[in-house]
């Protein structure tokens, strides 16, 4: 048992000018293609030159392989481009968003991430100093929910180099290249944040502390003049009872 796979298609260029190919594999790996302009198949593996050969011989069936290619596949694929018009001209612009973390004692990860752009052809590259840098992990191009895609590229770093770093795109929907520079932030950033805000609670709790003693304090004062004033009006009723009495 064997495989046999093949592949056609063509292309239309912005000039006009077109473009055909059909390839075909033998048990997952390439062995033929027809060159239209020669009018004949190359075998890509010694292997196949015999049968090449044979192929080669029928100038009928390569004949009508060209105008496959020339011809109807042209016409096809003007209709498609007609017919999807709408949706291969969309164009949705990339939002640009960097992140990064500190992991372990002197690990900076830095993330690039490129979201809802459309389509999905992107280049995405972090720049040192205007450079390309080499050791960049990548996500991949995926899909979102609402039909556009989004990419994010990572790079480590060790230490502060004092170098600038950017995340430079390029795609489709922008008239030209977008590059966003990070903004570094100080390794001990993360440490100055939680104490600020570690002194912050301790002010608002010592200002709850401070006010719930005052609170505590005029709420005494009232209860005492309150009572004081209960034991005053007592004496008063007592002084006109005993007055009423005597008469």
């Amino acid at each position: 048992i064997f495989f046999v796979q093949g592949m056609c298609g063509c292309e239309i260029y912005s000039d006009n000018s077109t473009d055909g190919f059909i390839k075909l594999g033998y048990d997952g790996e390439d062995a033929f293609v027809f060159d239209k302009d020669r009018v004949s198949w190359m075998a890509l593996n010694p292997e196949f030159q015999t049968l090449a050969d044979r192929w080669n011989a029928n100038s009928f069936m390569n004949k009508y392989f060209k105008a496959l290619l020339e011809k109807d596949c042209v016409k096809w694929l003007l209709t498609y481009l007609t017919c999807g018009r709408g949706v291969l001209q969309r164009r949705a612009i990339p939002e640009v968003f960097i992140a990064n973390r500190i992991e372990g004692e002197r690990v900076l990860r830095v993330s690039c991430l490129v979201t809802g752009f459309y389509p999905w052809p992107i280049d995405v590259a972090w720049l040192r100093d205007g450079e390309d840098v080499l050791s960049v992990e990548s996500s991949g191009t995926l899909p979102n929910q609402d039909e556009t895609y989004r990419v994010m590229k990572t790079m480590d770093l060790m230490g502060d180099d004092g170098e600038v770093y950017s995340c430079h795109v390029e795609h489709g929907s922008l008239l030209q290249g977008l590059n966003v520079r990070w903004e570094r932030v100080a390794r001990e950033g993360v440490k100055v944040g939680i104490t600020v805000g570690a002194t912050a609670v301790s002010l608002t709790l010592l200002c709850i502390i401070i006010g719930i003693g005052f609170w505590r304090k005029r709420l005494n004062n009232v209860t005492g003049s309150t009572q004081q004033g209960l034991a005053e009006t007592g004496r008063h009723l007592q002084a006109l009872t005993a007055s009423d009495g005597e008469q």
